[in-house]
């Protein structure tokens, strides 16, 4: 099943729009692939796999900030899912400079009004401490 632009921001049944998604993938469709996965993470934002493939898809177009955001997000449903947090490292690594990346995180956390995408990193303060931890390999 596709579904042009339209059709996917108003779609409602969430699998559908998914397997749109997925298909898009398929096709190299990335910008209707993009469009499905934000709309399918809107209508049922604790699926894991939503906030995962997204995040792949952005990785694959080079948009670290969006990729981190997503690998975030599915962290968030699963942290138990070893494989995102090597993709989250890769997509800092790619980024090219941790530190930097750090900062600028830590930016976001003190002002998301300013990046609507991050909205809640301060409220998952635990969760990105841990998150660092394991892509330092550190553990306390």
């Amino acid at each position: 099943m596709t579904f042009d632009s339209k059709a996917i921001a108003t779609h409602s049944n969430w699998s559908e729009v998914y397997d749109a998604a997925n298909l898009y993938v398929q096709q190299e469709r990335w910008k209707e692939t993009i469009a499905a996965f934000y709309r399918a993470i809107e209508l049922n934002p604790s699926f894991f796999w939503s906030h995962h493939n997204l995040g792949d898809v952005l990785t694959q177009l080079q948009r670290w900030d969006e990729a981190i955001a997503a690998y975030i997000n599915a962290i968030q449903l699963d942290v138990n899912a070893p494989l995102i947090y090597q993709k989250l490292g890769t997509a800092f690594r790619e980024r090219s400079n941790l530190t930097k990346s750090i900062q600028d995180y830590r930016q976001v956390v003190r002002e998301p009004e300013k990046y609507p995408a991050y909205g809640d990193l301060r409220e998952r303060s635990p969760l990105l401490w841990q998150i660092a931890n394991t892509l330092l390999g550190k553990t306390y």
